[in-house]
């Protein structure tokens, strides 16, 4: 991951995400998931599985206060 300072530019400040706010989409996207994994396989949109575990990665090291 870059660092905030690559990412943003030097001096600035950026706010962090409140670890509830990340906690409540976690929330949302597993269920999401769950949705998508109850379907038969063969209909499965596997993009958006794809697409739904790197979002609930990315928000779990939000919520972990891991430096972007």
């Amino acid at each position: 991951m870059k660092s905030n300072s690559r990412l943003y530019g030097e001096g600035v400040e950026v706010p962090i995400v409140p670890k509830e706010i990340a906690e409540q989409r976690i929330v949302l996207l597993k269920r999401n998931l769950n949705k998508v994994l109850d379907t038969d396989y063969r209909n499965r949109d596997y993009l958006l599985l794809s697409e739904i575990s790197k979002a609930i990665d990315f928000w779990s090291n939000i919520s972990s206060n891991k430096t972007l």
